[in-house]
């Protein structure tokens, strides 16, 4: 009668005292004879451990020492997805982004938490979630860095085949992971999946959907050109190793999200959207919304994006794009600053007026557009920084007198 357990599949982990780590899968019948041949093997040396998955004796055997792991060890499984939540301050919306976490159809997910400092009771909420689900990872940072560095701290743990992210203020809709997930399985060559992006107004009673064409799959450095101007948004889930190789820049507490996502579309290999709803919450008391003198951090995270792209190495003609993009984001800034001088403090205006001018010194005029640089309001005017101001002034001031005179002529 031949012994059942002859039949039984286990996994033998043999590391090395190279450090290498190999795996097989052996039947119980010939682990006794493989052990012996495996030290006489050249290139391999001597095994230190050989795991046995399934239930079984453990046995000392020269060099090798038989554990079984079914009873006392786990073995680390990759999830489909995993999920970066930045957490400050969340407490009062934390449960709902973490019960649509858990509501999710797709149920192979690794959701990590990162707690940035937090001074209300959201680590009390994290820790609370942890305790009932072992999916969720939770992680507390002793200071409020950003949501980058939170961020950031969360993607050294990721053991998924896919990431995204979700503000602890919003949530996902039921199915929106296992929609992305479909994508990515039907589109190999597929790198990043926009999700459809909702916005609910403060009052919760009103949605927008975000406007832009649905795409099945398009290159990452059209993706990226459409980044720019977002006729996409950066709502999106990507393969890990994106992820991974070109993490979140922290220089800016704000607006470094933009360039992780440029980054990510760019170096994709295609880019595609699913039916999978995001829901943002609109806040109007986010740093990204209010009036302060936060909206000048924008020029230090492109300028910030510039030093990356040249970094990687990306050609003339990228760095063409973005240095326009750049001079543009100045340029709306400045009538930023043109604008809200009534609410903005001395010490702000006078703070926002620096960023400009360094920005506008540090521009490559050689790469700009001529249909920008010879246009009224947009000329760089490098020999002088007092002509250019007396243009922005002048060209904000004249936009200015034709908006009423508009809005006049309609009433």
């Amino acid at each position: 009668m031949i012994n059942e357990n002859r039949n039984k599949t286990y996994t033998h982990v043999l590391k090395y005292a190279g450090g290498v780590t190999r795996s097989c899968y052996l039947s119980r019948h010939c682990s006794q004879q493989i052990v012996g041949s495996f030290s006489r093997c050249r290139g391999y040396g001597p095994a230190l451990v050989l795991l046995w998955v399934c239930g079984c004796q453990c046995v000392d055997g020269g060099n090798y020492r038989f554990v079984d792991i079914s009873k006392n060890t786990s073995v680390e499984k990759t999830a489909s997805f995993a999920i970066l939540v930045a957490v400050y301050n969340g407490s009062k919306y934390l449960k709902r982004c973490l019960d649509s976490l858990l509501q999710q159809t797709l149920k192979d997910i690794q959701v990590i938490c990162i707690d940035d400092g937090s001074t209300d009771n959201s680590w009390e909420i994290l820790q609370s979630y942890a305790a009932v689900d072992q999916r969720i990872e939770i992680h507390h940072l002793d200071q409020n860095y950003g949501a980058a560095h939170a961020r950031n701290e969360g993607i050294r743990h990721i053991n998924a085949r896919y990431t995204t992210f979700l503000d602890c203020d919003d949530n996902f809709a039921p199915d929106a992971l296992e929609q992305a997930l479909q994508v990515f399985d039907k589109r190999p060559q597929v790198d990043c999946v926009l999700f459809k992006l909702i916005t609910i107004g403060d009052d919760n009673s009103t949605t927008r959907e975000y406007v832009m064409d649905f795409f099945e799959e398009r290159s990452g450095y059209e993706a990226f050109k459409d980044s720019l101007t977002w006729n996409i948004h950066g709502v999106y889930a990507a393969k890990t190793f994106l992820f991974k190789q070109f993490p979140y820049d922290d220089t800016c507490k704000t607006y470094s999200d933009d360039n992780s996502t440029r980054l990510h579309y760019l170096f994709s290999k295609q880019v595609g959207c699913c039916h999978g709803e995001y829901y943002y919450h609109y806040n109007p008391h986010s740093v990204t919304h209010i009036i302060s003198r936060s909206r000048f951090d924008y020029l230090r995270a492109n300028e910030s994006m510039k030093k990356q792209l040249i970094k990687f190495n990306v050609s003339d003609e990228v760095l063409n794009i973005y240095e326009n993009e750049r001079w543009l984001v100045l340029i709306d800034l400045y009538y930023f600053h043109y604008s809200y001088r009534q609410q903005l403090s001395a010490e702000d205006l006078a703070m926002g007026m620096h960023e400009l001018h360094r920005i506008w010194k540090s521009i490559e005029v050689n790469r700009l557009y001529k249909r920008l640089k010879y246009k009224f309001g947009y000329m760089p005017l490098r020999f002088s920084w007092r002509f250019f101001r007396i243009q922005e002034e002048l060209y904000f001031t004249l936009r200015s007198i034709f908006r009423k005179g508009r809005q006049q002529t309609k009433n």
